[in-house]
This record gives structure tokens, sequence and C-alpha cells, in this order.
């Protein structure tokens, strides 16, 4: 019964992977200029209510304003999926820290938690549809959809997107788009 579940669930998220794909899809998308600092700094407000029941803290590192076209809905889904990700992973007194900046002419994205991290075993698969990480016991359970959601995002918006995690320092996703001048005016 699982099994068909997962199938009727796979083919599901198959066609709308595929519908997204469609050049008719994508031009329907609202594409506006954002401030992704104000972006990132407003959807933590939020998510820092839900890390703090945790006593988890959320820090923003601004390096500097920048701007990207992007559609704001899926955006703001990026982000809140990463905030969930990390304070999921993030054991009490630990630290989520998002970095926005420019790198190399690229607007970036890093989130950063001091969470146990990703084993190297399972790094490669974390964009993978349905993987789900070996979980410890204290941790939440997950539907193994949410990376890869991510990683279709960032795709969208003719990015990419990476992850490391180095021993003992939590996981480290680094989003990379294409970066736009500030609006005039």
């Amino acid at each position: 019964m699982h099994l068909q579940k997962a199938e009727a669930m796979s083919a599901i998220i198959e066609e709308l992977l595929m519908l997204a794909h469609n050049e008719a899809v994508e031009t329907a998308l609202k594409w506006e200029l954002v401030n992704l600092n104000a972006m990132v700094r407003k959807i933590s407000t939020v998510w820092q209510e839900i890390a703090s029941k945790k006593l988890v803290q959320i820090e923003i590192q601004n390096r500097q304003t920048v701007w990207i076209q992007a559609e704001r809905l899926l955006l703001e889904r990026l982000i809140v999926n990463f905030l969930d990700n990390a304070i999921k992973h993030t054991p009490a007194h630990g630290v989520i820290t998002l970095t926005v900046g420019l790198q190399e002419k690229e607007a970036c994205l890093i989130v950063r938690d001091t969470g146990n991290g990703i084993s190297s075993e399972e790094l490669p698969h974390i964009f993978d549809r349905f993987f789900r990480k070996k979980s410890s016991k204290s941790e939440m359970p997950s539907t193994g959809l949410g990376l890869g959601l991510c990683r279709w995002i960032v795709e969208v918006h003719s990015g990419q997107i990476s992850a490391a995690s180095p021993p003992g320092q939590g996981a480290i996703f680094t989003v990379r788009f294409p970066s736009v001048p500030p609006p005039v005016g």
C-alpha cells in the first residue's frame, strides 16, 4: 500500500515538474525585481519565533544589498524550506546563519546551521526527490520533498544550488542567482 502511494505521488510530482519546465507555465510566473536581503530578513523574523521555541537562534549577515529577478512566492518557499530544515536539524542552543551578498557578480544566499550535518554518503543525494536523511530519534520526520523542491526553484530562477557538510560543522547550503542592478529611483 505504501509503495503504491509513493509511486502515485512520484507520478504527480513528475507531471508537475514537466509542467513547470513548459514555457507557457514559466512565462505565467510573476517575475519581479526582489531585494533578497529584505526578503530574508522578513521571513527570518517570522521563523525566529519557531526557532526560539527550540532554543535556536537565527542570525542574518548582509554583505551588500542584492537584487534578483524572481518569482516572489517561489523564492519565499525556498527560504522557508531552508529555515524549516535548519531548525529541524539544529539542536538547542544552536545557530542558523543566513548570509546574503555578491560573489563573483552573482547573488548569493548561504544558509549554515550548527546541526549534526549530513553524512558524506548522503550528501550527493539530498536534492533527489523523496530522499530522506537518516535521522536520529530526536529529529523530525521528513517527506523527502523539501530539498528537491529547493533545487527546482533555484533552477527555475536560472541559479545553482550546492550543499556541503564539513565534519562537525553542520550543513551549509549555497544558492547562486544571476544578480540584477538595483531599481532606479
